[in-house]
């Protein structure tokens, strides 16, 4: 299985991704996240994605300064050194990849550099499950 087919199976077919800006505020960020009900979100700089943030994130920052959190940018905040997956990845190597390097959200790059999809620890488990079942 390949993690097209696991967007394929999570989005009905669609590739609406969600994604912010880097000099968005934190607070907007956090509001995106909830309304969404999504883990992490990319962030997009001129079509290029440049950088993930996560709940994680911005928990880790809001406990070192919840005063700071108010004006910081995502941009601050979000992890630059992003690792990425191909649609034609097998989920073999994409659960490698997330348990070795400790990822939970893993965005999904289209042949032409744009971000299709998300991948996430748990999509990658079921289909894993689903597959063995099928």
């Amino acid at each position: 299985m390949t993690v097209r087919a696991v967007l394929d199976a999570k989005t009905m077919g669609g590739t609406e991704v969600v994604t912010i800006a880097p000099d968005a505020l934190v607070i907007e960020a956090a509001q995106l996240l909830a309304r969404h009900r999504i883990g992490a979100v990319p962030v997009i700089e001129a079509g290029r994605l440049v950088g993930i943030l996560s709940e994680r994130d911005i928990v880790r920052a809001l406990a070192r300064s919840a005063a700071a959190l108010g004006t910081a940018r995502v941009r601050g905040l979000m992890t630059a050194d992003v690792f990425v997956a191909r649609e034609t990845d097998s989920l073999d190597d994409v659960l490698e990849l997330m348990s070795t390097k400790r990822i939970r959200h893993l965005p999904v790059i289209g042949s032409d550099g744009a971000v299709i999809g998300i991948v996430t620890l748990g999509d990658v488990a079921w289909a894993r499950e689903a597959a063995l079942e099928g």
